[in-house]
């Protein structure tokens, strides 16, 4: 349980004037002297050597010196006022000391009490058994006065140990933290980061499941969890799903009534969630996307304010690091991209090819390129203009995504010109292929526009064996195609040219 300044400030000042006037208390029922005596002198200059403490600054009552001191001045002034007293018997230095054991050795408050209250009450029975017990002495006098002075220096053990467990906690945090950020920044990938984020925050939380969804439109798509799998889901409205609460609200939310609270038990997805606490932050991830961190708990917790921090903290470090793997991966896209097509530009192309052909020849496997272009296409341009042409390029590139597979490279060589590296495919499977996609291309309705397609096809290793090679001889056939009347596809070795 952590304790604010002002709380601890409070709980110092009460328990130190407790102890002063139990020292009071001692030494004016222990006083045998009639009138003003040197002990009433004493207990005055005790209640005004103590009035400076309402005046010191909050800021002091932490630092450890201020305890060191306080301590050590009370336990001065404590031995002083019981020799001073006529109380400096052997039983009760031993009890005193025992007292400040106990103070010492108490691993809480429940058990600090009760050890004193023993303490305490076995210091009347052992004078009692030595004799020395009397009811006019004021010996009952010092039961509550060792049980005060026992409470204070408790507490003072016990904020102490409340100050070393805060520092180990900041320590392994720090600690937390450095190993977070550098786990983050191991790679920009944010698919990687989706799913390395969840499985961090769990384990530095200690955390049952964590889960991290994203928001786009208002719609909610689970995405990753790490702990006890939750059953995916098609994409939920934002207000029927559990996250509602935190969708609507930029702070962090939490609930340690999570099976019980309205505000969960009546959406969508809460049977899926079998926990009794919840914790969640937002995330902005870019324009108009967020995301949702959760962590949640079996137990009824309710999260500490360091540690309401400490999430808040993963959870905008987290953010952080998608935002900005997020602005990468669009700033490498427009690198590689066309931007009228969507395909891969020129420079990207020649770069994938390069590895293609390395592929190939490690593995011994043959791949083919295509070259095709638009029929005619300064023709188009000059009759219905650019924006009729980008649309005939729009629509080749939408075709070709369509109809090739994911380990195709597909890209925009420039003006009306595509081109694509085929991957384990050979002279006739490429063929194959691009006879199909003639087919489907002539069945596109561009309304008056009448606009075909004319191909070139080269292999590897029949017809070259470097980027440059393999290019120049489907670009040939590509031009021989066009030569026998366009519309149509040629391969290299269909050709005459070689």
């Amino acid at each position: 349980m952590e304790i604010s300044r002002q709380d601890r400030r409070k709980h110092l000042l009460w328990l130190q004037w407790l102890l002063v006037i139990g020292i009071c208390y001692l030494l004016y029922f222990n006083d045998l002297e009639t009138g003003f005596s040197r002990l009433d002198l004493l207990i005055l200059l005790y209640l005004g050597s103590h009035l400076p403490l309402f005046f010191i600054p909050t800021r002091y009552f932490e630092k450890r010196g201020f305890d060191y001191f306080l301590v050590l001045w009370d336990i001065v002034l404590v031995i002083i006022s019981i020799f001073i007293s006529r109380q400096a018997t052997a039983e009760f230095y031993l009890f005193f000391f025992l007292i400040l054991i106990m103070a010492a050795a108490a691993q809480n408050l429940r058990a600090l009490v009760l050890g004193l209250l023993v303490i305490s009450g076995l210091y009347p029975w052992v004078l009692f058994h030595t004799g020395e017990f009397a009811l006019t002495s004021g010996s009952l006098l010092r039961v509550p006065f060792l049980f005060i002075v026992g409470l204070f220096f408790g507490y003072m053990v016990y904020l102490q140990q409340m100050k070393e467990l805060r520092l180990r906690a900041e320590s392994e945090f720090t600690e937390d933290l450095f190993e977070f950020g550098k786990k983050l920044a191991q790679n920009w990938d944010p698919e990687v980061l989706y799913r390395r984020i969840p499985r961090l925050v769990k384990s530095i939380m200690n955390a049952d499941l964590c889960e991290l969804s994203l928001i786009d439109d208002r719609c909610l798509q689970r995405r990753f969890t790490f702990g006890t799998p939750v059953l995916n889901l098609p994409p939920l409205e934002a207000a029927n799903s559990v996250h509602k609460q935190v969708c609507d609200n930029p702070q962090s939310y939490q609930s340690a009534e999570f099976d019980s609270d309205p505000c969960f038990n009546d959406k969508q997805d809460f049977p899926l969630y079998p926990f009794a606490s919840y914790c969640a932050c937002r995330l902005k991830i870019h324009e108009g996307v967020f995301a949702i961190l959760a962590i949640f708990q079996r137990q009824r917790k309710i999260w500490s304010e360091h540690e309401l921090k400490k999430f808040q903290f993963l959870s905008e470090q987290s953010s952080l690091s998608l935002e900005h793997a997020g602005l990468l991966n669009e700033l490498e896209s427009k690198a590689r991209t066309d931007g009228l097509t969507g395909l891969f530009n020129h420079r990207y192309f020649h770069d994938r090819m390069e590895e293609e052909i390395s592929r190939a020849r490690r593995k011994h496997y043959g791949l083919s390129v295509v070259m095709l272009d638009v029929d005619h296409f300064k023709s188009i341009n000059d009759t219905w203009g650019h924006r009729a042409g980008d649309e005939v390029l729009r629509r080749v590139a939408s075709l070709l995504r369509s109809t090739t597979r994911q380990m195709d490279v597909t890209a925009r060589y420039g003006g009306d010109e595509f081109v694509l590296v085929l991957p384990e495919t050979n002279a006739d499977q490429a063929q194959v292929l691009f006879k199909r996609i003639l087919q489907h291309f002539r069945q596109l309705d561009f309304g008056e526009i009448k606009a075909s397609l004319s191909v070139g096809i080269a292999s590897y290793p029949e017809h070259g064996q470097t980027v440059a090679g393999l290019i120049d001889a489907a670009d040939r056939a590509l031009y021989q195609a066009k030569s026998t009347g366009r519309d149509r596809l040629l391969h290299h070795s269909q050709s005459n040219l070689g």
